[in-house]
């Protein structure tokens, strides 16, 4: 795993609320073992701090943001509050935000935000198809990738970016206000509806991001595609990407399909690229969590090289096995830089809900 010089922590920004008088900013934030956090910072892009709000620390974490907690998590006691008179509403309106935790004076990890960002939301059942929870989990998401591609895969600002499984542009969302008009973003996905929304809603005001629809046969996404996953090659050309992105592809596909993908990521990465991706790994830790009945995915079905937690639709659902996975990685020419565990296992404390794996072509 990558070993950061100052403290790691982790966390989430979940949601705003509006009141009469001032606004409150909330979600959670600890070390990577748990510890509390002892103060909060809130930056603007440039690095100017704010320093006219007052936060709470080691709060209850509000609203279905920790339904996916381990149980009795000190995660769920984790949260913050930061409170902004509403006078300094147009001063952050529409702009990129970090709040930055620190313990004993060591500053961790940015957490990103953008406070009333000026695109559409799609309606809910668009955002249903990646995931649900509605708006707030469609910002809440997007966000915190966008958190994980600057501070753990180092995105720069100007990066050509591909988005693999796209959806309705929930990364793409996130990223729109990252990116700079010099970069480029491109994304594809099975769902010919979500793509026609994020090409019209963000593409249409952002030129340098673009939405393709691929016929991409899938037992559960697209049962009638024409185009067959194991030959499957991606509409891009080789090395003409700096940063390629996966967030809940993997978690349902088969092995096959996975180093299929694998391959022709790093073939579209430069030399030097990164790619980040979502999984269910099988580390001793998960498989000893999920025979313990503490996981909140149980992965009792052997499928397809790894394991599923349906039989009836392996798709739901799949993992496989660290050592596994790491050679496929090794295999088709790619340098682990950093494997985050996530909390779907039970695991007390992880960095998102599925495991993050950063690795890099040469």
């Amino acid at each position: 795993m990558l070993i950061h010089k100052r403290v790691t922590t982790i966390g989430q920004v979940a949601f705003s609320e509006f009141t009469v008088d001032f606004n409150i900013l909330s979600g959670w934030a600890c070390t990577a073992d748990g510890s509390s956090i002892d103060s909060l910072r809130v930056v603007l892009p440039g690095g100017n701090s704010v320093d006219s709000f007052d936060y709470r620390l080691g709060v209850l974490v509000k609203g279905d943001l920790c339904r996916y907690f381990p149980k009795n998590s000190l995660m769920c006691d984790s949260g913050f509050e930061i409170i902004i008179p509403r006078d300094l509403l147009n001063v952050f309106s529409g702009h990129r935000l970090q709040i930055v935790p620190s313990l004993n004076g060591e500053e961790g990890e940015p957490l990103e935000w953008v406070w009333a960002p000026a695109l559409p939301v799609p309606e809910d059942d668009l955002i249903n198809l990646v995931g649900g929870g509605g708006r707030e989990s469609f910002l809440r998401v997007g966000f915190e990738f966008l958190g994980h591609f600057i501070h753990k895969a180092k995105l720069s600002s100007d990066a050509r970016v591909l988005d693999v499984g796209c959806g309705v542009g929930r990364m793409a969302y996130a990223l729109a206000h990252y990116l700079e008009s010099n970069a480029v973003y491109e994304g594809f996905d099975v769902c010919e509806e979500s793509i026609d929304w994020a090409n019209r809603e963000i593409g249409g005001l952002h030129s340098n991001f673009a939405f393709k629809r691929i016929d991409l046969r899938h037992d559960l996404y697209n049962p009638k595609g024409v185009v067959d996953s194991l030959e499957f090659r991606f509409p891009y050309v080789d090395s003409s990407m700096d940063f390629v992105f996966l967030a809940s592809v993997f978690t349902h596909m088969s092995a096959p399909e996975i180093r299929v993908y694998l391959n022709e990521i790093r073939r579209v990465l430069r030399s030097g690229g990164t790619c980040l991706m979502t999984a269910f790994i099988m580390d001793e830790i998960s498989i000893s969590l999920c025979k313990q009945g503490k996981s909140s995915q149980c992965f009792d079905h052997r499928w397809c090289e790894g394991f599923t937690v349906n039989p009836e639709r392996p798709e739901d659902a799949v993992a496989f096995e660290e050592g596994l996975f790491l050679d496929w990685l090794n295999q088709a020419g790619y340098e682990l830089n950093g494997l985050f565990p996530g909390y779907w296992s039970g695991r007390s404390f992880g960095h998102s809900y599925q495991d993050l794996l950063v690795a890099t072509v040469s």
